[in-house]
């Protein structure tokens, strides 16, 4: 060290880049063995530089084996620059180069309009020094917690900006009732579905839904075990009815099996990919959707897109504004996302817009951002804030269960609206 700045001269030496865009390295090397003052220096601009005085900084610490432990030390809130430093990055593991050192800032903000994308851009928020003052998770580990959902996942999901959390209160528990009677679901009860009903007899509808407060944290692993939109099975087939979780964890996945149904079951479950035993959460994606293999178009049960001819596995979400559970009106659906079209955003073959996307031209299925977040044209699995991703009145569990009894994935699925009067 020979500037005795605490940085090895190596490191300094392999970050030496001149003239990097942020005013403290215009001029300057981004790293140097002989200045002492570039422990200061962030040449990435991965710092964060847009602070209000209403934000509320993230607890300071460290991460060992996926574990934060708390520093004592604290950024207080205000106006003012934070930028993340030479030493900062040597620090957390992190490269000086690249804003955004384990490659999480994948999600898109996708702006809207009269049913039009007007704008499709990359979110680059989540960067290495934002990660450590705002968010609070680990600028070198894509899964902080280890819960084998990506950061970048629960940070779409879950950041709540006016709140400077992951948590939010919502609209989503759905209150199951005993059709016999109309009313709650218990276990005390026979009988359980996801539907509402006025009065005795009276027309069976969607199901009422209560506030309740969905969490998805990048440096909490017990949120992947929640169910906050409860929709679950309730399981009447005994002498009363349990109820079984569809978790954050699994709706990510679209599974329910139990041998499959936390993260460590599915560590523990003897799983592998490319003859590794599977522990982190890309892994088990890859391995479960077939994910490059010769066969991956019958694997893959969270493709959005259609292949032609009888391929029927890809993602229809539809409104299709019923008001009641045994009358079928299709005459005032709206279609939200087909995997048959192709959506008007960066369209190439613009004559041919009913026709599924053409990957390589960088067309998007119609609607693709409803489900894909980061456009690789998988779906993230279903909504965990949506008892009813595709619209089609069955909750997600139950075309999930479904579609894993026969043993062939996507013939039933929770991101393609099937009519519910289909055998």
């Amino acid at each position: 060290d020979s500037d005795s700045d605490g940085i090895p001269d190596g490191w300094e030496y392999c970050y030496a880049i001149y003239g990097m865009d942020d005013p403290t390295t215009v001029n300057h090397w981004a790293a140097n063995p002989l200045n002492p003052w570039d422990v200061d220096y962030d040449g990435d601009r991965d710092g964060w530089y847009d602070r209000t005085s209403f934000d509320i900084p993230a607890r300071q610490g460290t991460w060992d084996d996926r574990v934060f432990t708390p520093s004592g030390v604290v950024v207080q809130n205000g106006v003012g620059d934070l930028p993340f430093t030479n030493f900062m990055e040597y620090d957390n593991q992190t490269r000086p180069d690249l804003n955004d050192s384990d490659e999480d800032s994948r999600t898109f903000i996708t702006t809207v309009e009269n049913g039009a994308v007007v704008s499709h851009v990359r979110d680059y928020n989540y960067s290495d020094g934002r990660e450590v003052f705002k968010y609070g998770s680990n600028p070198s580990d894509n899964d902080s917690d280890g819960d084998m959902l990506p950061d970048w996942y629960e940070y779409k999901m879950g950041w709540n900006e006016s709140n400077d959390n992951f948590s939010s209160y919502i609209d989503i528990r759905v209150v199951w009732i005993d059709v016999a009677t109309g009313g709650s679901c218990t276990t005390d009860t026979n009988s359980c579905l996801p539907l509402s009903q006025d009065g005795s007899g009276g027309t069976l509808a969607r199901p009422d839904t209560e506030f309740t407060w969905f969490t998805l944290d990048p440096a909490d692993p017990d949120d992947a075990n929640q169910d906050p939109d409860q929709d679950g099975n309730w399981d009447c087939s005994g002498a009363g009815c349990s109820y079984e979780a569809y978790t954050n964890f699994q709706e990510f996945y679209a599974i329910t099996t139990s041998e499959y149904a936390s993260p460590n079951a599915v560590r523990l479950s003897g799983l592998t990919h490319d003859g590794m035993p599977v522990s982190e959460g890309w892994q088990f994606r890859a391995s479960i959707l077939g994910l490059g293999q010769s066969n991956e178009l019958v694997l893959n049960y969270l493709k959005l897109d259609k292949f032609g001819g009888p391929d029927n596995q890809y993602a229809y979400i539809v409104d299709d504004k019923d008001t009641n559970f045994l009358i079928v009106d299709p005459s005032d659906d709206v279609v939200l996302m087909a995997g048959n079209r192709t959506d008007a955003w960066d369209i190439y073959y613009a004559g041919s817009p009913d026709t599924p996307p053409v990957r390589n031209v960088g067309e998007h299925e119609y609607g693709w951002y409803l489900l894909d977040f980061d456009d690789d044209h998988l779906a993230e699995g279903s909504n965990p804030k949506n008892w009813d991703t595709d619209g089609d009145w069955m909750n997600d569990w139950f075309e999930v269960r479904d579609d894993e009894e026969d043993g062939v994935r996507g013939d039933s699925s929770p991101i393609r609206y099937d009519s519910r009067q289909t055998s």
